[in-house]
């Protein structure tokens, strides 16, 4: 990563190449941040690198009339320094490779950090103005992953993705019920998004029928539930994610939808009643069309 900045901060124009882009918001290596431990320091990356021009131009491609100079100021200086800097070097590296990213992976142990939400949040903000050259105007699919066993990705995480009006396809790997007190969750319509793919997922069904309740254009729909999770179990409502997949109901074309357990969990999930459940709720399916 650190070779691939000097690339990019070298020679600018090369950002424009840049079309899919598979990375961690934790630096690898490490679960969580430690304030300890080395980052990636763009003043020493290497004996000759970069010289004073080239750090004014890093300076300058942050720009103050889109973030702030304040900071604008601290995220340059969390990019020069010795500390743990991942998540202001991995917002930077979107941020100049923004106009023509195509698709974005991303693995994470769930929480949004502070300068990634920033760069997400200023294209949304873009995106929904008329100024030519948007910032992430080229994103259109978007593949968010768990980065450790005990932690899944949580709503909070996926909002501001879900704001962005480019992206027509998303996927979640480990997704939780967590929200965060700040998500605005209530009024978003996803309207451009047509593909949506939630796997390993632990949301509660109230959770999964508000948030599925946001698409009212999806045409391919994959869930899988996974029965037990690290801390408990959440139930699986087929006829609840019915309910939640009516503002599609017009325009869905492909359904997939299954649970993940074992066979003595599913054999448990059947002594609670849940079984006959899943029998009904295929009428509740049949009502989508």
């Amino acid at each position: 990563m650190g070779l691939f900045a000097r690339a990019i901060i070298s020679r600018p124009h090369l950002a424009r190449c840049v079309r899919s882009f598979e990375g961690s918001t934790t630096r690898p290596g490490v679960s969580f941040p430690d304030t300890t431990r080395e980052g990636i320091n763009l003043r020493t990356i290497s004996s000759n690198f970069p010289t004073v021009r080239q750090l004014i131009a890093l300076r300058a491609s942050l720009s103050n009339d889109l973030y702030g100079k304040n900071h604008c100021d601290a995220w340059f200086g969390s990019l020069t320094n010795w500390f743990d800097n991942w998540d202001a070097f991995l917002a930077f590296i979107l941020h100049v490779c923004s106009r023509n990213l195509k698709r974005i992976v991303l693995r994470s142990p769930g929480l949004m950090s502070r300068y990634l939400r920033t760069v997400l949040d200023l294209g949304n903000t873009a995106q929904h103005s008329s100024a030519e050259q948007l910032m992430l105007s080229n994103l259109k699919q978007v593949d968010l992953k768990t980065s450790h066993k005990n932690r899944q990705i949580s709503i909070d995480f996926v909002l501001p993705f879900l704001k962005l009006k480019s992206v027509k396809a998303i996927s979640i790997t480990g997704f939780c019920s967590y929200v965060a007190p700040t998500s605005n969750f209530s009024g978003l319509h996803c309207s451009a998004i047509k593909r949506l793919i939630i796997t390993n997922s632990l949301v509660s069904p109230p959770s999964i029928e508000k948030f599925l309740g946001c698409f009212n254009s999806l045409q391919y729909f994959e869930y899988e539930h996974t029965y037990w999770g690290v801390v408990g179990g959440t139930q699986f409502r087929p006829n609840i994610i019915a309910k939640g997949l009516k503002q599609s109901q017009h325009c869905l074309e492909c359904l997939h939808i299954s649970q993940k357990g074992t066979l003595d969990q599913l054999s448990t999930s059947s002594q609670n009643g849940e079984i006959p459940e899943r029998v009904e709720s295929l009428k509740a399916f049949e009502t989508l069309r």
